[in-house]
Formats: C-alpha cells, structure tokens, sequence
C-alpha cells in the first residue's frame, strides 16, 4: 500500500501551499483556467500548435526544464524513493514503509510537521542505516521505473537542436542517473565541476547520496534537499549556472506533473514560458483549480512524449536522426564517493 499512496502524497503540501499563496489573488479576479488537451499526439492538437508557435521564438533561445517521477517516467512507474522500502535491511524497511504510508498520514515521527520534513529524516536515514551503493543498486533493481513513452527520443531531439535539458527533482539523484545514462551523459549541479555543454548533457538538480571509501552513505546534498515544496530556491542555489550557462535562453519549456514542478522556473530570469502539466483527475492532491492557477495547458497523466518528439523533429535536418549511446568515462560510485 505504501509503494502505491507515495505518488499521491509528496506533492500534496505543495497543492495547499500553492492554493493559500494564490487564494487571495482569486478573489480579486476571476480564476485562470488552463487548457485541457485530450489527445495531445493530434496533428493539430493544442499542445501541438503552442510548441510550433513556442519553437518559432528560435530554439537557440529555449531553455527546457522538466520534473523527473511521473513527468519523464510513465505515470505508473514507481518513483526515486520507493526502492528504499526494499533495501536489505529490517529496520530500514519498516521505517520506510511508514514515511511511505501517506494515506494514514505518514510516519508518525513527522505526521503534523512541515512537508521538508520527510526528506530531512528519510534521507537522515539512509546516513543512520550506514546503507551501501551495493544495497541501494540490488533494491533498485527490483524496483519497475520506466521511462514514459517516446521520452529519450524527445530529450535527444532537444540535445540535437542544442537546447539546454535540466532536470529538476525532489528524488534522488543516483536513481536518475541510473535510469538516464544508458543514452545521455549526465552532470549533476551539485557539483560545479561536472557542469557541461557537450553535446548530449543533462543538467541534473535532484538530491545526491555522497558515499565513504567502504561505499556506505556517509551524507545526502544538497543542504536543505531538493523537496516538493522549495523548488524555487533552485535559481538561487545555482545562479552561477544559470546565468552564465542558459542567460541567453530568455523562453523556458516547462514540463511537469505537479504544482509545485512549476515553481522550479519561479526565479530563472526569462522573458516567455510555457507550461505543460500531466494531470490526473483521480489524484485527490491535485486539485484542478491549483494546476490551472499555474499551467498553461495539461494533458492526460497517461500521455507519452509523442507530441514533443514529433514537434521536435520538425526542427532536426533529418527527422531520422538517433542519438549515440552514452560513453560515461566513470562510474557513478566513483564520481561521489567523499
């Protein structure tokens, strides 16, 4: 049951912040209704004809950032976390499947407290347990994460045209990595170091397991952690990289599945954005008057990426093109051991 409630509960603060912040603003003026599009891969679906008009403002001036859990991965895929409650560990297992249980209100020790809280003792956790890479690896292969459909083609296509990916999540960094890698190079922000403009680079923000010498978790970055509800303090964490690396790049994509996903492009300098949100009616935390507040469209949480990817190929001298595998010159172990 815990495996399952998780993908409706760490966004639902999020919702309640958003609506509260918004709630005076509404009775003043009438509320913002974003569009709804049934079958976004259409020809001339409305998706479709906002991102030709979007990419008509010249791609080199786009910048594309997207939510992990549940907006690149399919809509029924497990999320960043959930491996934890299969680790080989009793104790790790029995508390995680309360953090995990928010339909009976979450582990009791924060039941009550502010949403960060979560992150603060689940990934305090991770340190106390002294978890290894080997044990995160084996519970995370046992874990079903799927990309949603037609999503390495769509975030190629971007690469190819040069357009900055950013990937903006309150999950854990190794488990993206993981899922990603086998077609892109990754570089993770929290390392300014690794930051990268060759080609087929994925910028990642998410949060990051460092690891001691005998490969056991020894601290979690960034500090507070990336969660659902501080994603606009992304920009001021990061403002070197972004106003250097995408400073040019005044119109943001912003695709996402959650109300607080919109929030990472709050701060970011820009002159256009466009917002595109995965909405699920059935989700008791996503209230459609709060995403309507700050999409500008949505479409089915079942939909693949079908309707960027085509979009995009538009733009590619050849509508063919297919990107070369990944050829990481380390592993990922090796890259965030302290």
């Amino acid at each position: 049951m815990g495996l399952v409630v998780v993908r409706l509960g760490l966004a639902a603060g999020v919702c309640v912040v958003i609506v509260a912040l918004t709630k005076r603003r509404r009775s003043k003026k009438k509320a913002k209704i974003a569009s709804y599009c049934h079958d976004p891969n259409a020809e001339d679906s409305e998706v479709r004809q906002r991102l030709r008009k979007f990419f008509r403002l010249n791609p080199d001036n786009i910048h594309c950032v997207f939510d992990f859990d549940h907006t690149l991965t399919s809509s029924d895929s497990a999320q960043c976390h959930d491996h934890l409650a299969l680790i080989d560990d009793e104790y790790m297992r029995n508390e995680m499947y309360k953090y995990l249980d928010f339909e009976h209100g979450g582990h009791p020790e924060i039941r009550n407290k502010p949403i960060q809280e979560w992150w603060h003792s689940v990934h305090g956790l991770i340190v106390k347990r002294r978890i290894t890479w080997t044990k995160l690896k084996e519970s995370l292969a046992q874990t079903t994460i799927r990309l949603r459909p037609r999503a390495e083609h769509a975030l190629s296509a971007l690469l190819a045209l040069h357009i900055p990916v950013t990937v903006v999540s309150a999950g854990l960094e190794h488990v993206i990595d993981l899922v990603l890698r086998p077609w892109f190079k990754i570089a993770s922000l929290d390392d300014p170091n690794v930051i990268s403009n060759t080609p087929f680079t994925i910028h990642l923000v998410a949060n990051r397991i460092l690891f001691d010498h005998d490969s056991t978790a020894a601290t979690v970055r960034p500090h507070p952690p990336v969660t659902a509800a501080n994603k606009h303090c992304i920009y001021e964490r990061l403002q070197p990289f972004f106003d250097s690396f995408t400073a040019a790049r005044k119109h943001i994509l912003l695709i996402g599945d959650s109300v607080g996903d919109v929030q990472a492009i709050a701060k970011i300098p820009h002159s256009t954005s466009l917002k595109i949100g995965f909405y699920n009616p059935k989700n008791p935390w996503a209230k459609r008057d709060a995403f309507d507040l700050v999409y500008d469209i949505l479409i089915p949480h079942t939909a693949s990426l079908d309707w960027l990817d085509s979009e995009l190929r538009h733009l590619l001298p050849s509508p063919h093109f297919t990107p070369p595998p990944s050829t990481p010159t380390s592993s990922f172990l090796e890259d965030r051991k302290n």
